[in-house]
């Protein structure tokens, strides 16, 4: 492996603009990319811990497998970027604008959020119970298929035709979400707090309610044929009058 200390970024940048794409398993630990426009970079397993993103824009660049240990992708503009097994752990993604990138296999534990838009991204099967912000992100067009987000503060969370089936959501506070077109096929809910969300044509088919607050929801043809109802709480009559029960 190389090691590229920080000071030599103007040697990266001589690389790229000369045509140079692939960086794969070089060293970038500290390196600050602060506002580059990059396409098509490779950086696989690269060991990029402490590495600055920030306000960066890239676009079909690969991280499989990286070390991005306590990097900062803030600000930063992601399209269809693949961070599949990376390491990220104590990463900072608040205010990153990402669509279609996929995130499977990264380990969530500790990554900030906070008013990031991950529209169309793929985080099917991760664990999501400790990303902090989460509540003030959007996740419009998100696949969250298998998440596990039980207890999670999700509270006016955009997850606008998300796909969310058979996601884990056991007393997770969905209050106020949109959850418009979400397909939420065989979720569990149970104990879940949607005061105010919006299910308008949701699928919940055969998910589980049990014991969820659906007070002032707005169930307009939501599907919830097969989902289990049983002590529903503050369920408005007519509101479910709306939906489709099967």
């Amino acid at each position: 492996m190389v090691n590229i200390p920080s000071m030599e970024l103007p040697w990266f940048k001589a690389q790229y603009e000369s045509g140079k794409r692939d960086f794969a398993r070089r060293g970038f630990e500290d390196l600050h990319f602060h506002g580059l426009r990059l396409t098509d970079v490779v950086f696989a397993h690269v060991h990029a811990s402490r590495a600055d993103f920030a306000l960066s824009s890239l676009t079909d660049c690969d991280f499989e497998g990286a070390d991005l240990t306590e990097t900062s992708f803030s600000r930063a503009s992601l399209s269809r970027c693949r961070f599949e097994g990376a390491t990220t752990a104590g990463w900072n993604l608040r205010h990153v604008q990402a669509r279609d990138c996929d995130l499977r296999g990264v380990d969530m534990g500790g990554v900030a959020l906070g008013e990031a838009s991950l529209e169309g991204c793929d985080l099917s099967d991760l664990d999501l119970r400790s990303v902090s912000g989460l509540h003030s992100s959007t996740l419009r067009l998100a696949k969250l298929r298998r998440v596990v987000m039980e207890g999670q503060y999700l509270a006016g969370c955009d997850l606008l035709m998300a796909d969310l089936t058979a996601a884990d959501l056991r007393g997770a506070d969905l209050s106020f979400a949109n959850l418009s077109g979400a397909d939420l096929r065989g979720a569990d809910l149970s104990g879940a707090n949607l005061f105010a969300a919006d299910l308008s044509r949701a699928d919940l088919r055969e998910a589980d309610l049990s014991g969820a607050a659906l007070g002032e929801s707005v169930l307009d043809r939501a599907n919830l044929s097969g989902a289990d109802l049983s002590e529903v709480r503050g369920v408005d009559e007519r509101a479910l009058s709306h939906a489709v029960l099967g």
